[in-house]
């Protein structure tokens, strides 16, 4: 596999010795990149300890207050009227706080990460492609100071404000890092199919072009040729992800990707018409 992708890089068209390789094992050379794709996201999941600042500015702009006063006391949510009431909504969380006595499991609202406060508890609600789960716990048990906390505040005091939300962020934090698995898992696996589907993608529409073009060359023959040649364009992807590339940077390095397949398109036309 070294050789191969040391080929691909350095001297493409070399990569015509390889033609005959087995379509089982240009497969998992084409599932390694794309593995290799979710590096990046592993990375951000698990160096996760906080809210990115956009959202937490979003919940702070955008947090409505509950028609009555609801408050944690000793660990256990309380309000003047029996209510259900979200808090915030905003990009994939959100933050419900019911009051009633009846514990009703549905929502309005149904965002990837909901957190839902209810008497003593907190049901974390985790919703992707896959299907949904929940994990619930004790308040008193959550990291960061939950125990005492009043919803209904005055949001133009800003020393009251910042207060309050300084101590929501903590709780939200720790408990998102806590649930990493939870919802790191599926991130990464939709990452992985993701690139696989864009890679095996590329490969098949590449060779089938090229094939139409030298129909000399077996389609198997092609697609494994093609398979190794766009091993530039997996780096350039696996990086791009890591490293959030600009455009003019992401454009030059797919032009440098293409040019390097070129080089083996012309060595193909070469050998196919009898070229020494």
């Amino acid at each position: 596999m070294l050789e191969r992708i040391r080929q691909a890089i350095v001297a493409p068209q070399g990569l015509i010795a390889y033609r005959n390789d087995r379509v089982f094992l240009v497969v998992l050379y084409i599932v390694f990149f794309a593995l290799l794709s979710a590096t990046g996201t592993l990375i951000q999941v698990a160096n996760f300890d906080a809210l990115p600042m956009r959202y937490r500015q979003e919940i702070r702009e955008n947090y409505q207050s509950p028609p009555a006063d609801c408050v944690i006391e000793s660990a256990t949510l309380t309000c003047d009227e029996e209510i259900s009431h979200t808090v915030f909504s905003e990009g994939p969380f959100a933050l419900t706080i019911d009051a009633r006595t009846t514990d009703d499991e549905s929502y309005a609202v149904t965002k990837p990460f909901h957190f839902v406060v209810h008497g003593d508890t907190v049901r974390v609600l985790v919703t992707n492609i896959f299907g949904s789960a929940s994990h619930e716990m004790p308040l008193s048990e959550l990291a960061g100071d939950a125990e005492n906390l009043s919803f209904t505040f005055d949001t133009e005091d800003r020393d009251e404000a910042d207060a309050f939300f300084g101590r929501l962020f903590s709780v939200i934090d720790a408990e998102i890092a806590a649930q990493r698995l939870l919802w790191g898992t599926p991130l990464v696996v939709l990452r992985v199919l993701g690139s696989l589907a864009i890679y095996a993608g590329f490969v098949l529409l590449n060779s089938l072009f090229m094939w139409i073009l030298n129909p000399k060359v077996r389609f198997k023959q092609m697609f494994v040729i093609m398979a190794y040649a766009s091993t530039l364009l997996y780096v350039v992807v696996i990086f791009h992800v890591m490293f959030d590339f600009s455009l003019f940077l992401l454009f030059v390095l797919l032009f440098i990707a293409f040019r390097q397949t070129s080089r083996l398109v012309l060595e193909i036309q070469r050998l196919t018409r009898g070229g020494n």
